[in-house]
């Protein structure tokens, strides 16, 4: 099948008459170029923009907005946020704002438009009851209140409600304050008299726009602070504060979609470890997407039910040597992601003196792993699980490494998100050192913390390495730990957990500045992101399609082959077969020695 090459969208050049070639150049439409309309117009776009800098073309003697009974005033506001650009007087400006009080305005100076608050021009916010009747007992708030919204900083002045009986109380005690901004969709910096807020709709936009670009708090402030005065003035920072919302706000966002709150009675310390990580639909979990009488299927098919696990250290993910778990205490400590942190801590300072031996070559993870540059960091990069079929974090997969991927730091983490995995479920582990790491891997795993301490096995286990990866190992290591040669696992390549890193990545750079605590919430909020996009996209329907059709055209290539090799296949079958249920040690895809030195005669 021929695949295009150009952009079905793009213009192309119509044939030459006399060109032998019989094709011809689609049709063109005026829509194909809009950059020519934009130049055939250009100074007529510049004339309305510099219109728009002054009075422009008709100059109002009156506000056009003040009620025919009043005394004509002439109009010199007008706010840049609003639909209309018409000039107005300062009473109906603020009349017009009541329900819009961060709208940005401008003044007419009598040469040029100024910036100019509606606090100044005498507006005063209050903090009504929600069923939107009028408060009759405005409490004065803050001589300054500062808000941050996706139009800028703004100074307001703001009265809070002093009622103690109304829709707005319940309860006949006098609504906090911190409570009533809540209320309003501005979220307060403090509970204790709150002077700096941030609007739900400024959260929520850097929330998305971090997630989406990895762009930091500190350029997203910058931008704010741009947007009220772009000449470099000072005014006041709240970026402290709005990194503490930022926060916050992370917080309650991973909790309301695990489906906090709906229960009245339950607490939210109450949450249990990974319960805030965002779960795989297409793994294999029982009494959720598993037929009755799953655990009794044949050998043949048992492979439907097998959960795939990728493993992996990335050392881009590092964190400096900043602030303390005290001073900076984290709001989801073993919630979701990362492994519970005492636990872990303690575990990695017992085994700091273990070593890490390598039989194989090329295998740098391991060659750094007692000497991974860590001169100034606490952690210099992350261990981590995934699903390593669908790309899903797995919960309480994430452990901070500090001189390169230890097996104490690896076996910990694996065995952490294993806790969540039952026991019954058939396991396939890929690691780009699995030849390595897997020696003893039994009896490390019985010797770890009571927590997350493993009995390998009581559990059906594949170990493997990644399709890419084993190419730089030893010849033996490609025979034993090939997905290729392992039943059931298809197309997968378990390399997907370096796309991951690769989506994860562009975020290493600030959050490597943060405190212990901000770093893992901030990478985990990451991570739930990656998660939920996956479960949403069409990516896994995408390859169930694919799928299907590959299963017809692999399914006749072999019957065509075993037709041809009639005499050979049923040999070749069943030890391929016994080798797979282990019923010999005899490993069929391995070339005999023979056959090497018959290779390399040719």
């Amino acid at each position: 099948m021929d695949i295009p090459m150009e952009d079905d969208n793009e213009v192309t050049d119509a044939a030459e008459p006399n060109a032998s070639s019989s094709k011809q150049g689609r049709k063109r439409f005026p829509s194909d170029s809009p950059m020519k309309g934009f130049l055939n117009n250009r100074d007529q776009f510049l004339a309305i923009t510099l219109i728009l800098k002054g009075h422009g073309q008709n100059i109002p003697v009156s506000c056009p907005f003040c009620p025919s009974r009043k005394e004509p005033i002439a109009p010199t506001f007008r706010c840049t946020d609003c639909v209309s650009t018409a000039l107005m007087c300062q009473d109906c400006c603020i009349e017009r704002h009541k329900f819009s009080p961060l709208h940005q305005i401008n003044t007419w100076n009598g040469t040029h438009f100024e910036r100019i608050s509606l606090r100044r021009l005498g507006l005063v916010i209050q903090l009504d009851h929600p069923d939107g009747s009028r408060c009759p007992l405005p409490a004065k708030g803050p001589a300054e209140f500062t808000v941050l919204d996706i139009t800028g900083l703004h100074h307001v002045s703001l009265n809070f409600c002093g009622c103690t009986s109304s829709v707005w109380s319940q309860t006949r005690v006098q609504q906090q304050r911190w409570e009533q901004l809540l209320l309003y969709e501005w979220f307060p910096s403090t509970t204790t008299r709150p002077k700096t807020a941030c609007t739900f709709c400024c959260l929520h936009q850097f929330h998305l726009m971090t997630l989406t670009g990895k762009i930091t708090a500190f350029d997203y402030y910058r931008s704010l602070e741009r947007l009220t005065d772009n000449t470099g003035k000072a005014l006041g920072s709240r970026y402290k504060a709005f990194l503490r919302m930022v926060r916050q706000w992370r917080n309650l966002g991973m909790l309301r979609r695990a489906g906090h709150g709906n229960d009245g009675e339950r607490k939210v310390d109450a949450t249990k470890p990974g319960e805030l990580a965002v779960p795989c639909i297409a793994c294999p979990r029982p009494g959720i997407n598993l037929p009755d009488g799953w655990n009794k299927a044949l050998r043949q098919s048992q492979f439907l039910y097998c959960l795939f696990i990728a493993i992996d250290a990335c050392f881009r993910l590092k964190r400096k040597r900043i602030s303390s778990w005290q001073k900076d205490p984290s709001l989801q400590d073993g919630w979701a992601y990362f492994v519970e942190q005492e636990p872990y801590k303690e575990w990695v300072l017992k085994m700091q003196a273990q070593k890490e031996m390598s039989t194989c070559t090329g295998l740098t993870a391991l060659d750094h792993a007692n000497t991974k540059y860590n001169i100034g960091y606490d952690e210099t990069g992350k261990g981590a699980g995934l699903c390593a079929r669908h790309e899903i974090l797995l919960a309480n997969r994430l452990g901070a490494l500090q001189v390169g991927g230890r097996y104490a730091n690896m076996d910990y983490i694996v065995a952490s998100l294993l806790r969540h995995i039952p026991p019954a479920i058939l396991l396939l582990l890929s690691y780009d050192i699995m030849c390595q790491w897997s020696k003893k891997l039994y009896a490390r795993f019985m010797a770890l913390p009571p927590l997350v301490c493993q009995i390998l096995t009581r559990r059906a286990l594949k170990l493997v390495i990644p399709k890419l990866h084993i190419l730089g190992h030893l010849l033996k290591c490609q025979e034993n730990f090939s997905l290729l040669y392992t039943e059931g696992s298809g197309e997968t390549d378990a390399e997907r957990i370096e796309r991951v890193w690769s989506g994860i990545g562009p975020v290493a750079t600030s959050i490597k500045e943060m405190g212990p605590s901000s770093h893992h919430d901030t990478l985990e909020d990451h991570c739930a992101d990656w998660n939920w996009m996956k479960t949403v996209n069409k990516l896994l329907l995408k390859r169930l399609l694919n799928a299907v059709k590959q299963y017809k055209r692999q399914y006749e290539a072999w019957q065509s082959f075993t037709e041809h090799q009639h005499s050979e296949a049923p040999k070749w079958m069943k030890a391929v077969d016994d080798f797979e249920a282990k019923h010999t040690e005899d490993n069929p895809f391995s070339l005999p020695e023979c056959g090497i030195h018959i290779y390399l005669c040719i």
